[in-house]
């Protein structure tokens, strides 16, 4: 019926059952002909927007509805949706956060990585790739870090389905990259902050997220966004067009969404973080300062030893100051050069040199990129074919700079115009590079669903695709024989380099010295992914039907060997790298049992739900043959690592009061076997004993050595959530919700000393189980020796780190409707006290709580909407807490402080504010066509981010560098 008069029809299939209808005949409109049909069945249709209603059931004491079943979202009936999890809320027994589709609108967030951050403060990632253009080498991949364990311990995916992770030179597969998928595309973010790894699988220790996208579309909409900082730079582009059609009155169902856009980096120059951050650190007391850290201007700055005094061909004075600067000229005088220097003692020249190593080096990466998506469905009887294709690509481009030396002349130097010995910067023009990353992912996936007996349906998925990344920088750097003019060592047969004579001739002499710089590496990660889930009821129980969702999994990646290219110096370097993969074999089960109904007198117990999620994962970890290995060292090869895991989920919610909802679980997970921490071991089969006069292990008898063991067991992690939601006035009234987390990995690996003999040796009393011996013997003991000869040496791997942490989450919504508007007040905030994580017995704990490089103590946003008709205006804002300018160490020290002048960086606040408007073009029509404006300006308060000495950027990365911003989006639905 919902095909023959093209409206969207969504329904239960367990709500409807075995349900029969009579049979309906005659003229009806739609809502006549559907009233007809459910008369006397206990089922009512509801309207829910212009050609779209649902069928619900009718409440009672006896019986309660549920418009969303706990199975995979695909496998509803009525769902127009590709999503294969089971819907996940925000009142769910986990505690997951959802973005919804509002919160996308109103955020005007760029990227996915930057609507997280913006909406989740349990994202505890500091910085991004495109805030640090040089160390990421101009990658712009995404990058989701939930409670700060790592980004590869969060698991992203779409749809609910894996995409392929991204090869990394390291041998590891990291996070997938979704910073190409425009937000714009987005229908909700359901994130749950703790593990998961009994329903999702390995690579869920600190959470999921899952981004669902906008299937269920018909018709044509446009989207056109243009941004600009308020300084006029950094502008941002984005066009959005998808349309969705039925060419055979609803039987099938076609949908297709491109996006392209476009972000224009900012330069060193375009602001001025970094030479606030130089000028900061030359003002504190000397000791604080090095030579290294001046400052690479147009001029050339000088740092003396000690307070500098000119020579007398230079007129003698005395500066008073270790600092100087002068600026760039043509051939002057000692006597002219001596002036100069005197008349800026004291000072610097902080402004970067108009060069590539200097004000034109990237700030921020530039960005480019283009998705496409495509989803084709069609159903005949019970049966439902579908073919759906994801593409992402996203490219960064960079000034990664050159080399930006410092001159250390002594005080004989006849170049040296100061009777001390002095460190001089100066800016190379001719030298810089610029360069890049492209990162392309692809994932085709075919599948059916499957209507079985019972109301249980099927659904068989196959995916294939690929992530491929590539790297490629050229330029200008120095030659062999340039390095060693510009680190003061000489080099016979080569030019003068003088800094402080005539400018242009020194900067032609440095541009003699120039050799190309190149840079190219590419890596592609091949996927396949083959599953099959059968969802349904299993039995009645007195709150609903108890529904089991069940998945068999094979998945494959693996990426293939490759060779790095690197020209310098005038000579090419090749570096080989190794082949590796994971296969992963998966069985799962999740049960949710409605024990008795909100509605029950069941009394503490009313509302009633259990959770049950139990999964296997076989994963097999394998490795191509090291280019590098040293044949004469006697031990076995690692080639591949096999390992079994069972992982579950439990937990519980019930409602014993109304409008209190109460809810707890425990969940564990754990992560593919760590390859990456075998494969670049460095193996040292040579070692002395120190228990037997330092003599070499070896030498008075044969031994076993072993550096790799089959059981490469992966890290595993535990997690246990508790906490509440109060609705006092129904779920659209006020809400708070409360939820305490903690989560312990453990066994996490250590392959710093993989192949080292000699740490084992030395901390033998810490691993005792590593050295075997023969009885020491009365002779050994008459020399002197303490143990007897070693039998057999275990270096391989240790796994007996671990980590722990506590959060608690806190979410605020407060709506009030009036006739004057509805006003929307929200609130959430997260906690982190603890974060602590134990490496090796002979070093001290590692605190990550308010460190740099650590994570937050505090994060928090808050927002207000009010809303009238067409209108909405609103504001949102970020909360960072304060943190200390000292990194993650096992000493403590105040080098950072010192150099800072503080020992903390001051919380920061953001402010955004946005509006939208809503114009009807043909309100009479079937489908309505609307044109959505939408203006935001981010950064309202555009404050200056907090100064880091610290930082090679400047500044602190929880600001955003561009300031405030504004954006303007027209959005036509036709």
């Amino acid at each position: 019926m919902a095909r023959r008069f093209r409206v969207d029809l969504a329904f239960s299939n367990m709500m409807i059952g075995t349900v029969r209808a009579p049979a309906v005949s005659g003229t009806y409109r739609f809502e006549q002909a559907m009233a007809a049909a459910l008369a006397g069945t206990g089922l009512t249709m509801q309207r829910v927007g212009v050609g779209r209603y649902i069928v619900t059931g009718e409440r009672s004491k006896a019986t309660t509805t549920t418009i969303d079943p706990p199975m995979p979202e695909i496998v509803v009936i009525g769902r127009k949706t590709q999503n294969v999890d089971i819907r996940r809320r925000a009142s769910d027994i986990q505690p997951y956060q959802v973005i919804t589709r509002r919160d996308v609108r109103n955020a005007h967030a760029a990227t996915i990585e930057e609507l997280l951050s913006k909406r989740m403060s349990a994202d505890q990632r500091g910085v991004s790739f495109s805030q640090a253009p040089v160390g990421g080498q101009g990658t712009p991949q995404s990058s989701i870090n939930l409670r700060g364990l790592g980004g590869d311990q969060t698991l992203v995916l779409l749809d609910g389905r894996r995409l392929p992770r991204l090869p990394s030179l390291q041998v590891r597969f990291i996070q997938s990259d979704v910073n190409a998928l425009s937000v714009e595309s987005i229908e909700r973010a359901e994130v749950i902050t703790s593990t998961a790894g009994g329903i999702y699988g390995p690579g869920a220790i600190s959470g999921v997220v899952n981004l669902v996208l906008r299937r269920d579309y018909r018709g044509i909409e446009v989207t056109a966004t243009r941004g600009i900082t308020q300084r006029g730079d950094a502008p941002y582009g984005r066009l959005d067009a998808r349309v969705g059609f039925t060419p055979d009155h609803g039987a099938t169902d076609v949908m297709l969404a491109y996006s392209a856009s476009v972000s224009a980096g900012l330069s060193v120059a375009e602001r001025d973080y970094r030479a606030r951050a130089s000028e900061r650190l030359f003002a504190q007391p000397a000791g604080a300062f090095f030579g290294s850290d001046l400052p690479i201007s147009n001029s050339i700055n000088v740092l003396g030893a000690a307070p500098l005094v000119l020579k007398q061909d230079y007129g003698g004075a005395v500066l008073g100051s270790r600092l100087t600067t002068l600026a760039p000229g043509g051939s002057r005088t000692p006597t002219v050069i001596g002036a100069e220097l005197l008349n800026n003692a004291g000072r610097l020249d902080y402004l970067p040199a108009s060069t590539v190593g200097g004000g034109r080096q990237s700030l921020t990466v530039a960005q480019r990129t283009t998705a496409i998506l495509a989803n084709v469905r069609h159903r005949f009887g019970g049966v439902q074919l579908y073919a759906d294709l994801v593409y992402l690509l996203d490219r960064g481009q960079v000034a990664l700079g050159g080399f930006s030396p410092t001159l250390r002349l002594s005080a004989d130097d006849p170049r040296n115009p100061f009777l001390q010995p002095i460190d001089v910067s100066f800016p190379v023009p001719a030298y810089g590079t610029h360069g890049g990353q492209r990162i392309a992912t692809a994932r085709q996936s075919l599948g059916a669903i499957i209507d079985l007996p019972a109301t249980w349906t099927a659904n068989f998925d196959l995916s294939f695709g690929s992530a491929k990344q590539t790297l490629a920088t050229s330029g200008l750097s120095y030659s062999a024989t340039g390095y060693l003019m510009l680190t003061g060592s000489s080099a016979r047969g080569t030019v003068q380099l003088d800094p402080f004579g005539d400018t242009t001739a020194f900067q032609d002499a440095l541009g003699q010295l120039a050799a190309p710089a190149t840079g190219m590496f590419e890596q592609t990660n091949l996927f396949s992914d083959a599953t099959a889930r059968f969802a349904g009821p299993v039995v009645t129980l007195p709150g609903g039907a108890l529904v089991a969702t069940m998945l068999l999994e094979q998945r494959r990646e693996r990426v293939g060997p490759s060779v790095d290219r690197a020209e310098l110096f005038n000579r090419v370097y090749l570096q080989p790298r190794r082949a590796f993969g994971e296969r992963v074999r998966s069985a799962y089960i999740e049960l949710r049992a409605p024990i008795f109904s909100e509605d029950a007198r069941s009394g503490p117990l009313r509302g009633l739900e259990l959770q049950l999620a139990a999964r296997r994962d076989d994963t097999r970890a394998s490795i191509g043959d090291d280019p590098f290995d040293n044949p004469t060292i006697a031990y076995r090869r690692f080639t591949a690592a096999k390992h079994g895991a069972m992982v579950f989920t439990a937990g519980f919610k019930i409602k014993p009061l109304q409008g209190l909802t109460m809810r707890a679980s425990v969940a564990s997970g754990e992560n593919a076997p760590p390859i990456s921490a075998v494969a670049n071991a460095i193996v040292f089969g040579v070692a002395n004993d120190p228990k037997r006069g330092s003599q070499l292990v070896g030498a008075d008898a044969p031994y076993e050595f072993v550096v790799f063991r089959d059981d490469i067991r992966p890290e595993r992690a535990q997690s246990l959530s508790a906490g509440f939601i109060l609705t006092p006035f129904g779920t659209r009234g006020p809400s708070l919700s409360f939820d305490y987390t903690r989560i312990r990995r453990s066994r996490e690996v250590n392959g710093s000393n993989i192949g080292n003999a000699s740490f084992f040796l030395t901390n033998e009393a810490l691993f005792p189980d590593r050295v075997t011996r023969l009885q020491l013997s009365p002779d050994d003991a008459a020399k002197g020796f303490t143990g007897g000869i070693v039998t057999k040496l275990d270096a391989s791997y240790l796994r007996i780190g671990h980590t722990e942490l506590d959060a608690v989450d806190v979410s605020m919504a407060l709506p009030i409707r009036a006739a004057k508007g509805d006003l929307s007040l929200i609130a959430s905030a997260s906690w982190q006290p603890r974060y602590r994580s134990f490496v090796l017995p002979q070093y001290p704990i590692l605190n990550y709580v308010n460190m740099a490089q650590g994570i937050l103590e505090w994060r928090g946003n808050v927002g207000a909407t009010w809303s009238k008709g067409p209108i909405t205006l609103g504001t949102s804002g970020q909360y960072h807490g304060s943190y200390s300018v000292s990194p993650v160490s096992f000493v403590a020290n105040d080098t950072d402080s010192r150099r800072q002048g503080a020992r903390t960086i001051g919380a920061q606040f953001t402010m955004d504010l946005y509006t939208a408007y809503r114009i009807g073009l043909t309100p009479m029509a079937r489908r309505p066509r609307t044109l959505d404006l939408r203006f935001g300006v981010q950064d309202l308060l555009d404050r200056p981010p907090a100064t880091v000495v610290g930082s090679p950027a400047g500044y602190s990365y929880y600001s955003d560098p561009r300031r405030r911003r504004l954006e303007l989006t027209a959005a036509v639905n036709l």
